[in-house]
C-alpha cells in the first residue's frame, strides 16, 4: 500500500536524504528542503545555514555526535564549515558515517588511498562490516572496480553502463548487487554470479534490511535472499514506479513528480499474485532469460470450421504478456488449423558434446538467442503441409518476429527441448535434432537437421535435455536416455548420431503424461495417477530410491523446483549443497505436481534422520494395517515376493492423518510440518 502526500517537487529527482524531520531533495536544477507536517511536506529554509556549501551536494548524513556532514564536489563539510578541501568526482558516507570519495585518479576511505584509473564514475557503494571495508566503483563504460583493503583491486566488466551498486552482507558473506542501464540486475557472492532482467530501463537498488527493492521506470520488484545468497522469493509491487525509493528509519519512502509517499509492504507477501482472464485456452507459458518482465503464452481459440459446417476449427496465437500489469503487449496469430504443441526457450548453452569442436559463437548471437524461442506445429489442413518448427524472437518491447523455419518433412512433432551446441531436439512420430545457425553473409538464421530420424516404438510424448543426455519418453512404453556423438564420416549436413545410454534407469509406466528432471532424479506420471522416479547413471542409483506411487488424481504437469544444467552425481550434489550451505537443511523440495482437477502436490527429499527414523518406526508398527487398508504404495508391498518394506516410501497428508488417528497423537505431523514445509 502506498500513501502519498503532494509536494512541489519537479521531474528529475536525483537523490534524497532524510535528516530529522526534513527531506533534502536534489533535483536537476535545484536542491529543495522539505519539512514533514501531519498531512504534507512544506518547503523550508531551516537547514540553509548548515547546507550553505560550495559545489554540488553528493551525500549528506548526521553523524553519531549530531553534526551534519556533507560531501560536495568541492570537499567535505561539517555543519556548513569545510573541513577538507578536495575536488571530488563522487562521494558517499557508509552506514557508520565514514566517508569514501573519488578524485580524478584516486579513491580515499578510512585513511586508505588507492590510485586507480577512474573513467567517468557513474555510481559508488561503500560497505562497512566490522573491520572489513568494501568499496565498489561503477563507470559509464560498464566496468566495476572492487576495492578491499590489503587485497588486489578487482575489475568486473558488464558490457553496459552501471546505474547502481549495492553491497550487502548475507549469511556472513558479502554480496554485490549491480544494476545496469539496460535493465539487468547482477548478483555476485563467493564468486557465484546470477543475472535477472527487469526491463530495458536503468536499474536502481534500495536496501530495506530484510529484502532489496529493485526498480526502474517500468516496475518495482521485491527480492528476498536466503542465507546462502540465493533469491528465495521475488515479486512485483503494485505501484507506479517512482523516480526514487529511499529506506530510512524503518520506512520506505517513494519520491515522484509532485509527491512523496510511504510504501507499506506485507512481510508475508513474497510475490505479487495476478489473475489473468483469457477467453482462450492456454497451452503453454515460457519466460525469457533476458526479459524478466515478459512472458509468452500460447493460446488456442475455437472457431467455426471452414471445411465442415458441423465441426469446430481452431486458431493458435502467441501472446506476450507484461508481467507487472498482465497486459498483452503483442500478439502473433498463426493460420487457422495450425496447432502449437510445444514452445521452448533457446538460450545458448556451452558445449557438452566434446567431439564437436565447436568454436565459440559471437557474443551478439549468444545474447540474441536468449530472447528467442521455438514452437512445434501440427498442420490440420487439407494438404497437412507446413513447417513443423518455427523460431521467433522477442525484443524489449515484446514485439514478436519469426526468424527461421524448418522445412516440411511430413513428421509430426509434439514436444521440444533446447539442447547444447545450438541444438533443438524435436520429438513426435520421430525424434530429430536440428541446429540453429546464423549466416553473416545473408544476415539470417537457419534451422538445419543434423541427425537421422530416430524411430520410437509408438510416438514420443516428452523430450528433456539435461547436461549431455537427451531423455526421450515413449507415450506407451518407457523412458530412454540418449547421447549425441559426431559421425566419423558425416553425410552432408547430418553429422551427429544417436547413442543409447544403457546404464540409465527411467520411468517406465505406460501412457506417460508428465515428466521432469531434478539433477539426476527423474519424475514421471501416467494417465492413471501413477508417479514414479528413475535415476540416470549406474553410479547414482544408490542414493535416491526408485519409488512408485498412485495418487487419487491424474497428474498432468510436473515441474522441478530447481533445474541443473548438467547431470551430476549424488556425491557432487551433496558437495554442491555443502558449498551453498544447504547441508544443515533437513528437507529439499524437488518437484511441484499439478493435477487435471486443479490440485497441487509437492515432492520433497527428506534429509533429517529424526524424521526418517520416527517415520520408519511408525510405518513398521503399522505397515500391515496400511497394506490391509489397500494403500497404493508399491514400495510398501512387493506383490511378487509378498514382502513388506518401508524403504523408499512417499508420505502424503492422507497417510499422515491415518497414522495419527491410530496413534492418537501428533508426533509425525509435527515432525513432518517442522521439517518438510515447502513454500
Amino acid at each position: 500500500m502506498l500513501n502519498e502526500r503532494k509536494t512541489a517537487l519537479e521531474p528529475g529527482i536525483l537523490n534524497c536524504w532524510n535528516i530529522d524531520d526534513y527531506f533534502l531533495v536534489k533535483q536537476l536544477d535545484s536542491t529543495v528542503i522539505l519539512k514533514q507536517t501531519n498531512r504534507t511536506f512544506e518547503e523550508t529554509h531551516d537547514l540553509d545555514a548548515v547546507l550553505d556549501v560550495d559545489g554540488e551536494i553528493l551525500d549528506v548524513q548526521r553523524n553519531s555526535s549530531g553534526n551534519l556532514m556533507c560531501i560536495t564536489t568541492k570537499g567535505i563539510y561539517q555543519d556548513g564549515v569545510r573541513i577538507q578541501a578536495v575536488d571530488v568526482v563522487h562521494g558517499v558516507f557508509s552506514q557508520y558515517g565514514n566517508a569514501v570519495y573519488c578524485t580524478s585518479k584516486s579513491i580515499y576511505f578510512r585513511s586508505h588511498h588507492y590510485r586507480v584509473n577512474i573513467d567517468e564514475v557513474s555510481c559508488l557503494s561503500y560497505l562497512e562490516q566490522g573491520t572489513t571495508s568494501l568499496v565498489c566503483v561503477g563507470d559509464w563504460k560498464g566496468d566495476v572496480k572492487v576495492i578491499i583493503p590489503d587485497k588486489p583491486t578487482q575489475k568486473l566488466s558488464f558490457g553496459t553502463a552501471i546505474s547502481s551498486i549495492l553491497g550487502k552482507v548475507i549469511g556472513g558473506e558479502t554480496m554485490m548487487l549491480i544494476g545496469t542501464s539496460h535493465g539487468d540486475l547482477h548478483t555476485i557472492r563467493k564468486g557465484e554470479r546470477n543475472k535477472w532482467n527487469i526491463g530495458s530501463s536503468p536499474v536502481s537498488l534500495t536496501d530495506c534490511d530484510d529484502f532489496v527493492l529493485v526498480y526502474n521506470a517500468e516496475c518495482v520488484l521485491k527480492f528476498v535472499f536466503d542465507d546462502t545468497g540465493n533469491c528465495s522469493a521475488r515479486g512485483y509491487i503494485q505501484i507506479t514506479p517512482p523516480e526514487l525509493i529511499k529506506y530510512t528509519n524503518g520506512q520506505i519512502w517513494t519520491l515522484s513528480d509532485g509527491a512523496i509517499g510511504v510504501l507499506h509492504i506485507d512481510k508475508e507477501l513474497m510475490t505479487l499474485k495476478h489473475e489473468l482472464q483469457l477467453p482462450r485456452l492456454v497451452r503453454k507459458c515460457i519466460k525469457f532469460k533476458n526479459f524478466m518482465n515478459l512472458s509468452l503464452f500460447v493460446t488456442l481459440t475455437q472457431l467455426p470450421s471452414k471445411l465442415y459446417e458441423d465441426e469446430l476449427d481452431f486458431q493458435c496465437q502467441l501472446e506476450v504478456i507484461e508481467n507487472n500489469t498482465f497486459k498483452t503487449v503483442s500478439t502473433y496469430k498463426l493460420p487457422r488449423g495450425v496447432e502449437v504443441t510445444d514452445a521452448v526457450n533457446l538460450a545458448y548453452r556451452n558445449d557438452v558434446i566434446s567431439t564437436m569442436n565447436e568454436p565459440p559463437i559471437n557474443f551478439g548471437v549468444e545474447s540474441f538467442l536468449s530472447q528467442c524461442f521455438a514452437i512445434s506445429c501440427l498442420h490440420h489442413t487439407e494438404d497437412m503441409k507446413g513447417s513443423p518448427i518455427e523460431i521467433f524472437s522477442v525484443d524489449q518491447d515484446g514485439k514478436l518476429e519469426r526468424i527461421a523455419t524448418a522445412p516440411s518433412s511430413g513428421i509430426q512433432y509434439y514436444c521440444l527441448t533446447s539442447h547444447a551446441n545450438r541444438l533443438l531436439i524435436a520429438g513426435g512420430t520421430r525424434v530429430c535434432a536440428y541446429q540453429i545457425d546464423y549466416s553473416l553473409e545473408h544476415s539470417k538464421f537457419t534451422l538445419q537437421r543434423v541427425t537421422e530420424f530416430l524411430r520410437p516404438e509408438h510416438y514420443t510424448s516428452h523430450v528433456t535435455s539435461v547436461g549431455p543426455d537427451v531423455i526421450i519418453t515413449d507415450a506407451l512404453a518407457s523412458t530412454k536416455y540418449y547421447k549425441l556423438e559426431v559421425l566419423d564420416e558425416p553425410d552432408n549436413e547430418v553429422f551427429l548420431r544417436w547413442v543409447n545410454v544403457e546404464y540409465a534407469y527411467g520411468f517406465n509406466n505406460m501412457f506417460t503424461v508428465a515428466l521432469d528432471v531434478f539433477y539426476d532424479l527423474e519424475l514421471g506420471a501416467d494417465s492413471y495417477g501413477g508417479i514414479g522416479t528413475g535415476s540416470a547413471g549406474a553410479d547414482r542409483l544408490g542414493v535416491y530410491s526408485n519409488v512408485g506411487y498412485v495418487l487419487p488424481d491424474e497428474i498432468n504437469v510436473i515441474k522441478a523446483i530447481e533445474r541443473s544444467k548438467a547431470l551430476i552425481s549424488q556425491k557432487d550434489l551433496h558437495r554442491l549443497m555443502e558449498d551453498k550451505g544447504l547441508r544443515h537443511i533437513e528437507s529439499i523440495p524437488l518437484f511441484l505436481l499439478g493435477s487435471a482437477s486443479g490440485g497441487m502436490y509437492s515432492l520433497t527429499f527428506i534429509q533429517s534422520q529424526e524424521v526418517i527414523e520416527a517415520t520408519r518406526a511408525i510405518l513398521e508398527s503399522k505397515v500391515q494395517e496400511i497394506v490391509y487398508a489397500g494403500w497404493k504404495c508399491e514400495t510398501l508391498f512387493d506383490y511378487e515376493t509378498g514382502e513388506v518394506t518401508t524403504d523408499g516410501y512417499i508420505i502424503d497428508g492422507d497417510l499422515v492423518e491415518m497414522l495419527e488417528k491410530s496413534l492418537g497423537g501428533s508426533l509425525l505431523s509435527n515432525l513432518f510440518e517442522r521439517h518438510c514445509s515447502l513454500l
